[in-house]
């Protein structure tokens, strides 16, 4: 095998190459800045006026006159950046031209009121209309698509520099307090950079110049940052960074304290006069440090280097954040009350405030709050100047701390005896604030916010909506957050069921306690472990309490309920005994013995028990239990005939040891992330609204989604559903499924030999990729500790044609719901399109009678008729209701009423095993387990028909799709014919 490190190293060496431009594409691309630089330098004198950028000029408040200046060439035209350094990267390719400003266009006082900057637009406005009328005509360079040159102009030694100082001058004379001048160091300061831009770009390229390792490490911070959008943890940026030539000291320890005082960030340049990094926020640097920190521990523990997380993996607002917010200040008060331009640009200002009020209305419940106003149009005209700048919304994204803290129903605030802290917090949040005793004795202000259990993920929301409405006076449609959005697909008349969870986990505590205590069963009971997804917290629906599965001396009862319950599955193991047959039959019956008599003991203590040889069915506190036992000799059996292979055992006990094992699992793992169960509900309501229900178990998506948690990089572990379930979404369609197995080590068990072993098992897998690339299984090759080779759940399906159909669903969900968040809802493009799937993918498409579906009120949007002919028509039954009576006139005998429950009975189910009987290679169906009324049904290829098929029925596909009405007849609405097969 190849080590991890010398993997990396060969795939960083490949990358370097793909993102750096051959020498013959560097060679044209300078040939063309060449060719700019001389149509520059040719420029003839002329006469520069105002009305070239108006609207610019007018918004910065300057009369035109006093901005007309006779243009002169540039004293010197340079090449600079990445081409003089010797690091050029892929995919935006530009070439930096540094074109140096005459003083004399310029006079000495310019410096002052933004004059230089409106003589600086008006001089490149001016070079500008000159290349415009020049012959010279763009060539496309085939390798560099989108190359441009970049002109930037230069002020070196234009203005004294004693009049920028960045501690005591002020050079915008509208900038005042109480009527007194302040400092304008980040105007001074964007004045200070044009000025020293040619000595630091004259220090970086001979820096690189002849360095290769430092232009290849420069090479990959450039793919790097280009997919984090945006690299910092050492200490040393609390006491700034110099950046400055060997032996030579340019700026005192007093004016390094002066910078880190007036700005958020400071990195001093060669001059020791320019603060490079005047225009960083301080939540922008956070963002920076965080994601640097992130990479670091990537770097740590990922074996292999972490080469796809860190390079080929994109990190966007979307996917990092926990919870985004766009902000409407289109036409706000406090942003018309600013001007453009004073030190600082007005909408850089708003961004500090509304970063401020978060940071003081969220406190503790957030690890990062960073707030970005991408304010100039994507299609600024200069001569439009800035009163279209603020249009766009503002964006905040919010990373969470700890879910108890986030999720916390009270902020505790100072104690009233510190009276100015207390008139503060009062002041800010105004009627929120109240004073409360806390059970401790203490006594302090606060703020609550009532919310039920399963809506408290949307404190965040309130309090930033509370609290920007209240200081900022915006409207509440101004503010979207995006919190909820999706969980219109988990709720039942309007709540979670989930909230029922803890009447569920209380029934089967009931339940185990009770069957510990049988005494009159011939073995004791050890060990009872729940396996259903409603323990682990990740079904979409966890069922609620139904009123005639309560003991026998039942409650109330409403007026329906429902005829459908389903029974949780838990599997009990007895004590041990030598006297077990070692015939898989003969356990077999042993253990349909035993769950018969637990059963009937169950009954004698007031539960209500449905028996039959193949299964026993407990319905206690509320909730129905499917009894299973689980027996290691069904294990041990195979070990004794000298085959360790657990996949030999009898396939109950196996499936029953996979199942345990996996519960065990996830259960520990939602203790640790609680997101991860609200994230795996809104995955499984995905897959199953999509019809993949037939194709991937719920344990599948379980897998993939803790993989997430466990591997979140280049990230952080998700903290909210919509985030977890986007990067859900992307994992799903971008991972290399056919050459790279999913090893989820939920425990953190696996060493160098476990993973060789789950290497090994999944080469083995694909052995035939070669001789048959689209025949190959486990196609989702999920390895666990307690299944190295994938055999649990995924060993026969997906396939790898519905894997592909599964990840390209994925893939698009992906890009919309990354749309959604960030942008919003946009004519047909609704958060709830996330959920509805095309029934014109299908060949053929079944409509149910949502009537008579089991769950109805589980449906999320109820089917329209596809574009198809109609091939067959049919009524509902009237021998299934979904809904019972349970009024007193109806209800005379509770125990009769109980025997018309239907434990465990789903219509759908069973008509979709009737089809696959009935026509068991001619199609594909596809389904939604969990709440649909459409079956989509996909014509299976004439190689997999294979030659028993009969090809004349093929040839008149309405006459098979009529069976399919017939044998689903009382449930089956319509069936409808979209494509014929196709015969070969």
């Amino acid at each position: 095998m190849v080590s991890a490190e010398y993997s990396i190293d060969l795939k960083l060496s490949e990358l370097l190459k793909q993102a750096r431009p051959s020498a013959t594409s560097l060679r044209a691309a300078g040939e063309a800045t060449d060719a700019v630089g001389e149509l520059i330098k040719s420029v003839p004198p002329q006469q520069a006026a105002a009305e070239a950028a108006s609207g610019f000029v007018r918004d910065l408040g300057l009369a035109a006159e006093k901005l007309a200046f006779s243009f002169r060439p540039p004293e010197v035209v340079r090449l600079a950046g990445s081409h003089a350094a010797g690091a050029v990267t892929r995919p935006d390719v530009a070439a930096d031209l540094l074109v140096r400003l005459p003083k004399e266009c310029f006079h000495e006082k310019d410096f002052l009121n933004h004059r230089y900057h409106a003589k600086r637009c008006l001089y490149l406005c001016v070079i500008e209309k000159s290349l415009r009328s020049s012959p010279l005509i763009p060539t496309e360079i085939a390798e560099l698509p989108g190359f441009y040159v970049r002109i930037i102009p230069t002020a070196s030694s234009l203005f004294d520099l004693s009049k920028l100082n960045l501690s005591t001058r002020n050079n915008v004379r509208a900038y005042t307090k109480d009527g007194i001048n302040q400092p304008t160091p980040r105007y001074n300061n964007s004045i200070l950079e044009d000025m020293f831009l040619e000595e630091n770009a004259e220090y970086t390229g001979s820096t690189f110049a002849n360095w290769k390792t430092l232009q290849e490490a420069l090479v990959l911070l450039k793919v790097w940052a280009h997919l984090c959008l945006l690299v910092a943890t050492s200490k040393m940026w609390s006491k700034g960074l110099v950046i400055q030539p060997m032996k030579k000291r340019t700026i005192s320890k007093e004016g390094i304290a002066h910078l880190l005082k007036t700005f958020d960030v400071a990195i001093c340049d060669v001059s020791g006069h320019v603060n490079l990094a005047f225009r960083m926020t301080k939540s922008a640097f956070s963002e920076l440090q965080d994601e640097a920190a992130c990479t670091l521990n990537c770097l740590d523990k990922c074996r292999d280097g972490g080469f796809e997380e860190l390079f080929m993996t994109k990190v966007d607002f979307g996917a990092k954040f926990d919870s985004c917010l766009r902000i409407n200040l289109k036409g706000n008060s406090k942003v018309t009350a600013l001007s453009f331009c004073s030190d600082d640009e007005s909408w850089r200002v708003l961004e500090k405030d509304v970063q401020s009020l978060l940071q003081q209305g969220l406190t503790d419940r957030t690890k990062m709050i960073r707030v970005l106003w991408r304010s100039t149009p994507s299609e600024w005209n200069i001569m439009d100047g800035f009163s279209e700048f603020g249009s766009s919304p503002l964006i905040v994204g919010v990373m969470l701390s700890l879910l108890e803290k986030s999720y916390s129903l009270v902020d505790i605030g100072p104690n009233p005896e510190n009276r100015d802290e207390a008139i503060k917090f009062r002041k800010f949040w105004g009627e929120k604030a109240e004073l409360r005793r806390f059970k401790d004795g203490a006594i302090a202000e606060s703020t609550v916010w009532e919310t039920e259990t399963w809506e408290r993920h949307t404190i965040i929301k309130r309090i930033a909506d509370y609290v920007l409405s209240k200081h900022l006076l915006l409207r509440q449609e101004d503010l979207t957050h995006v919190v909820d959005q999706l969980d219109f697909c988990l709720l039942v008349g309007g709540q979670d069921p989930v909230s029922s969870s803890g009447a569920l986990l209380e029934a089967f505590d009931t339940l185990a306690k009770q069957l510990r205590l049988l005494d009159d069963v011939p073995l004791k009971i050890s060990t009872v472990q729940p396996l259903d997804s409603a323990f682990r917290h990740t079904s979409v629906f966890p069922p609620e309490p139904h009123p005639l599965a309560y003991e026998k001396s039942s409650q109330r009862l409403p007026n329906f309920a429902a005829t459908c319950v389903r029974s949780l599955e838990v599997m009990i193991q007895l004590e041990g005994s030598g006297n077990w047959p070692l015939d898989p039959v003969a356990m077999e019956k042993t253990k349909s013995a035993f769950l018969l008599r637990i059963g009937e003991s169950l009954e004698d203590r007031g539960m209500f028990v449905t028996a039959s040889e193949d299964e026993v069915n407990v319905l206690t506190s509320g909730y129905s239990f499917l009894l299973k036992i689980f027996h290691e000799r069904g294990l041990v059996v195979q070990k004794q005939a000298g085959d360790s292979n657990i996949q030999s055992a009898p396939s109950e006990d196996k499936e029953l040891f996979f199942r345990s094992q996996h519960s065990s699992m996830i259960n520990g793992l939602h203790g640790i992330y609680q997101a991860y169960g609200p994230v795996v509900r809104l995955a499984k309501r995905w897959i199953s609204a999509h019809l993949f229900s037939s194709f991937i178990s719920e344990e599948a998506v379980e897998l993939v989604a803790a993989y997430l948690f466990l591997r979140p990089f280049p990230f952080h572990a998700p903290s909210s559903r919509v985030t977890g379930f986007l990067r859900f979404l992307r994992l799903l369609s971008s991972f290399d499924w056919t050459f790279s197995p999913m090893i989820v080590d939920i425990n953190n068990d696996f060493n160098l030999k476990d993973e060789k072993e789950i290497n090994e098992n999944f080469m083995l897998s694909r052995r035939s990729y070669e001789q048959n690339p689209h025949d190959i299984e486990p196609a989702m090759f999920l390895a666990t500790s307690y299944d190295k080779s994938s055999e649990a759940w995924t060993k026969q399906s997906p396939s790898k044609s519905v894997l592909k159909r599964i990840a390209s669903y994925a893939k698009s969900s992906a890009e919309l719901l990354t749309n959604l968040i960030i942008h919003g809802q946009s004519g047909q493009y609704t958060w709830e399109c996330l959920y509805r799937t095309p029934l014109s993918n299908y060949d053929a498409v079944i409509l149910l009678h949502k009537e008579k579906l089991c769950r109805p009120h589980h449906v999320l949007f109820p089917a329209e008729i596809p574009n198809g002919k109609l091939v067959i028509q049919g009524k509902p039954s009237n021998d299934f209701h979904p809904y019972m009576p349970l009024s007193k006139s109806v209800v005379r005998s509770l125990h009769d009423t109980r025997d018309k429950l239907l434990v465990n009975f789903d219509p759908t189910a069973y008509f979709l095993r009737d089809l696959k009987c009935a026509f068991p290679v001619t199609f594909k169906l596809w389904h939604d387990s969990i709440g649909g009324d459409a079956i989509g049904l996909t014509w299976e290829s004439s190689k997999k028909r294979g030659r028993d098929e009969d090809d004349e029925a093929m040839l008149d596909p309405t006459s098979i799709l009529k069976e399919v009405g017939d044998v689903g007849k009382g449930l089956v609405r319509s069936v409808h014919l979209l494509k014929a097969p196709k015969l070969e």
